[in-house]
């Protein structure tokens, strides 16, 4: 399956059986006996402008090894809480994604890893990353009242 992701439309390629496996939007959508399938032959690249390059790499590398290579790191208020920030908003980005897609287990591999490093290291988000969680998270989101448990 063909991949163009983000305003610059990166490409990218994924096998069917994984995404069939781990998605089960694509589970449905990529089984040839429902009435409606992709078919890479008939089909053009499935266009996902509102995904960030850096979500889809979360999520592609987690289909093909299991594992999710983000650390988040936060050492002040300045530069590096900008890149705190911006990780947070791969994480959030690469979550909206597995919930899009109904990857369950990405999700929750996503969440452990946050959830761990945040409290583990007592990180905190800048009201900005925290507005953008909200502005892009389900109200329901885990992600969303770890956010706010730890800025509070």
């Amino acid at each position: 399956v063909t991949f163009e992701v983000g305003l610059e439309h990166k490409k990218y390629m994924m096998h069917k059986s994984l995404l069939r496996y781990y998605s089960d939007y694509f589970a449905k959508c990529l089984d040839d006996d429902q009435s409606f399938h992709y078919n890479e032959a008939e089909e053009q690249p499935l266009v996902l402008e509102d995904i960030s390059t850096n979500a889809f790499d979360v999520f592609q590398t987690w289909v093909y090894s299991q594992e999710i290579h983000i650390k988040l790191k936060q050492h002040g208020k300045t530069k590096v809480q900008r890149a705190f920030d911006n990780t947070l908003a791969t994480f959030t980005g690469a979550w909206m994604l597995g919930d899009r897609f109904q990857a369950s287990a990405f999700k929750t591999a996503l969440n452990i890893i946050l959830v761990d490093e945040i409290r583990r290291d007592n990180l905190t988000p800048s009201p900005q990353c925290i507005t953008y969680a909200f502005k892009t998270l389900p109200e329901h989101s885990v992600v969303l009242k770890l956010l706010v448990e730890q800025y509070c």
